[in-house]
């Protein structure tokens, strides 16, 4: 049994690809940086830049870009071993000179399209969930702890819909920052404050009276008799909740 321990970047993960090429053998199970105790036999990755931009230009090339955005999506889901899958359908495309996604009758590629759905999905749904806090130094800032690793599908929404602002998107659950002053920059984060937006003297006042305003509007508008929390939880599952200004 191969098994493979990486630094968990999408250049690791391709760099594992073009080894696997080279060595004619897919790992069977791939780690992203952790070592479980019960394995005591694992072969660490390191990345190498120049082998993944070797497999990115030859899929791009060669293949198909949707190859490549297909793969790079499967990843963001972080779902158990989806490495392997991505392997197996990467090989598949190759094998038949185009895009696999089609071959259902795979389940490498049932899997990989599950998690592609659901990874798009949820960038869907956070582009309208989340939440902007104007804080007191006139930086927009939106926390959130998205299932998958989407924050990196982000930018070009936000871009267009706040291009004035500077703002701050930020995966607490994953140390993440997406910051924007006229240019952006995907940032890792650590010793930080993770509820430093619910001090009262981290907001501005405007930021206050808006949410004050918003509550009072949001427990006027709703009817009692009407509340259906099964419904809600439905539409805006519970997870989700946490960083709503009007719950």
């Amino acid at each position: 049994m191969k098994i493979i321990l990486y630094d968990g970047t999408f250049s690791g993960l391709l760099t594992i690809i073009f080894n696997a090429y080279n060595e004619k053998k897919i790992p069977d199970i791939i780690f992203r940086q952790h070592n479980p105790s019960i394995f005591n036999v694992i072969d660490t990755v390191k990345t190498d830049y120049k082998k993944a931009t070797v497999v990115s230009d030859f899929i791009t090339n060669k293949l198909d870009k949707i190859v490549l955005k297909n793969m790079y999506l499967a990843y963001l889901s972080e779902f158990e071993n989806i490495e392997v899958d991505i392997i197996k359908y990467f090989n598949l495309s190759l094998k038949i000179k185009r895009n696999a996604e089609l071959h259902i009758e795979k389940n490498y590629i049932i899997r990989l399209k599950n998690a592609i759905t659901k990874v798009i999905n949820e960038k869907h749904k956070f582009l309208g969930l989340l939440r902007f806090r104007k804080l007191s130094n006139g930086i927009w800032y939106a926390p959130f702890e998205p299932d998958h690793n989407i924050i990196s599908l982000l930018p070009k929404h936000f871009i267009n819909r706040y291009p004035d602002k500077r703002w701050i998107i930020h995966d607490i659950k994953r140390n993440l920052i997406l910051a924007y002053d006229k240019k952006i920059e995907l940032i890792q984060i650590k010793d930080f404050d993770n509820n430093f937006y619910l001090k009262e003297e981290n907001l501005s006042y405007e930021e206050k009276a808006f949410q004050s305003l918003w509550k009072t509007y949001f427990k006027s508008a709703s009817i009692s008799e009407r509340k259906n929390e099964k419904l809600q939880r439905q539409y805006m599952p519970i997870r989700y909740w946490k960083y709503l200004i009007e719950i």
